[in-house]
C-alpha cells in the first residue's frame, strides 16, 4: 500500500491517498518496438456479458463504461454522451476496473439502460460513469456512494473501497496497462486534472443550467 499526499485542482486542498495495488499487465501490452498504446488484446478472456468494466483512457484518463456490446462515454456537460459498440477482443485503457458478481438479469438490464443513454449529459465523464452505475445498475462506491469529486478522488475512492450492489460488496479487480507504479499513475491523473480544470468548472455551471431547463437530458 502506497501513501501520498496530493494537491489537486479545482478543489484546492490536500488529500492523503491510500492506494491499493493494481495488477500491471504492461508487458502484455507493450509491443516489440517498445511502444504502448494501452490496448490489451485479451483474446476473449474478458467476458463483457458477465461483468461491468469502468475504464480510464490512456490519452487523458477519460472515464467510460463497458458492458456487453455497449461502450458508454459520458462527457463534459456541453457535449452529448456517446454509446459505441465495444470491441470484444480488446480493451483500450490506462487503468480499468472489472466489477464482478452481478446477476445475469441485472447485467442485461444495465445493457438496456446504456443503449438508451446516447445524448445524456453529466458534469464530467467520471461523474457520468458513476451516475450511470447508480441509476442503471444500482452499483455505487462502497461507503462513498455517488462521488461528485475530481477524477483523482473518484479513482482513489474506488480503489480504497470497491463497489457495492444494493449494499452487497462486489468482486473488483483493478488493472493497468502502464509500466508505472501507482504513485506515478496518480501523478498523471493530477496533471490531467489541472490541465482541464477550467473545463471542469465551466462544465459544472453548464450542468446546473441543464438540470434546471432540460432535466430529461441528465443521466438518471
Amino acid at each position: 500500500m502506497n501513501t501520498i499526499t496530493a494537491t489537486f485542482f479545482p478543489i484546492a486542498k490536500e488529500r492523503e491517498i491510500h492506494a491499493l495495488e493494481i495488477i500491471n499487465i504492461s508487458k502484455k501490452v507493450t509491443k516489440s518496438d517498445g511502444t504502448n498504446n494501452g490496448i490489451w488484446h485479451h483474446g476473449g478472456s474478458v467476458d463483457n456479458d458477465k461483468e461491468i468494466i469502468m475504464a480510464f483512457s490512456p490519452t487523458n484518463y477519460h472515464s467510460f463504461l463497458i458492458c456487453g456490446d455497449h461502450e458508454f462515454h459520458p462527457r463534459l456537460a456541453y457535449n452529448n454522451s456517446k454509446v459505441l459498440k465495444t470491441k470484444r477482443e480488446s480493451i483500450r485503457a490506462a487503468v480499468f476496473i472489472r466489477i464482478k458478481g452481478m446477476s445475469r438479469k441485472d447485467l442485461i438490464n444495465f445493457q438496456k439502460y446504456l443503449s438508451k443513454s446516447t445524448g445524456k449529459r453529466s458534469p464530467s465523464c467520471h461523474v457520468g460513469a458513476l451516475r450511470a452505475l447508480k441509476y442503471g445498475a444500482s452499483v455505487e462506491i462502497t461507503n462513498v456512494g455517488m462521488n461528485i469529486g475530481t477524477p483523482l478522488q473518484t479513482m482513489t475512492d474506488i480503489l480504497n473501497n470497491g463497489f457495492s450492489h444494493n449494499g452487497r460488496q462486489l468482486d473488483v479487480e483493478c488493472f493497468t496497462t502502464r509500466d508505472k507504479d501507482f504513485k506515478a499513475i496518480l501523478k498523471d491523473v493530477i496533471l490531467n486534472q489541472r490541465r482541464y480544470g477550467l473545463f471542469f468548472i465551466l462544465s459544472s455551471f453548464f450542468y446546473i443550467f441543464i438540470k434546471l431547463f432540460a432535466k430529461n437530458k441528465v443521466i438518471k
